[in-house]
């Protein structure tokens, strides 16, 4: 079992911005426990399972059950629409 805590730096773009609250910082620092995933950090969040988001780690694409690291850079977005 893991234990401890991790500390990752989000940056939320787009309608997803909102979870962030209205005075908060560009690049919010968030602590989770250890062995945490995407998932789970946008259901601290307060993004629905059911909410379509894109999630970077460390300049690459991640899925929902990426495990974060200490130290991680997470962007979350949503995907555009248009037509």
């Amino acid at each position: 079992m893991t234990t401890g805590t991790i500390s990752i730096s989000l940056k939320l773009f787009g309608d997803l911005r909102k979870y962030a609250g209205k005075v908060a910082p560009d690049v919010l620092p968030v602590a989770l426990p250890a062995g945490a995933t995407v998932a789970d950090l946008a259901a601290r969040l307060g993004i629905k399972a059911e909410d379509e988001m894109i999630a970077g780690v460390n300049g690459e694409q991640a899925e929902a059950a990426t495990v974060l690291h200490d130290g991680d850079q997470v962007l979350l977005l949503s995907p555009m629409e248009g037509g």
